[in-house]
């Protein structure tokens, strides 16, 4: 019935295929009782924090592994282009200098070490 089957679809359904549906509902059975369990369980925890702590979110986002090879293409184009950009009076690129002078900030300075 949760799967759309009709009683002779069932029928015409082989032992091993049964055991199969049988074993998926069981998988949706446990994956929804554990749902209900963290959902209950953060519920309790965010209820019971102590004053100023933040809440516990319920769901993590879940980071993705990085493409190195991507990466490394991405960072050799912005080399590239670091290279061919027009340096400003204090070395940074002409366009950050606006961006700082727009939001009227003080130039980062590097710092010369002496060695």
């Amino acid at each position: 019935m949760h799967f759309g089957y009709t009683r002779a679809d069932y029928d015409a359904l082989t032992q091993t295929e049964r055991a199969f549906i049988m074993k998926a509902y069981e998988d949706m059975v446990v994956s929804d009782s554990t749902t209900t369990r963290n959902a209950v369980f953060n519920a309790q925890i965010n209820a019971n924090r102590k004053r100023g702590k933040p809440f516990r979110k319920l769901w993590q986002k879940a980071r993705r592994p990085a493409d190195r090879e991507k990466a490394r293409d991405d960072m050799n184009t912005i080399k590239e282009i670091e290279r061919n950009e027009r340096k400003g009076t204090s070395g940074l690129p002409v366009w950050l200098e606006r961006v700082y002078a727009g939001a009227g900030k003080k130039l980062p300075q590097k710092n010369a070490r002496k060695e």
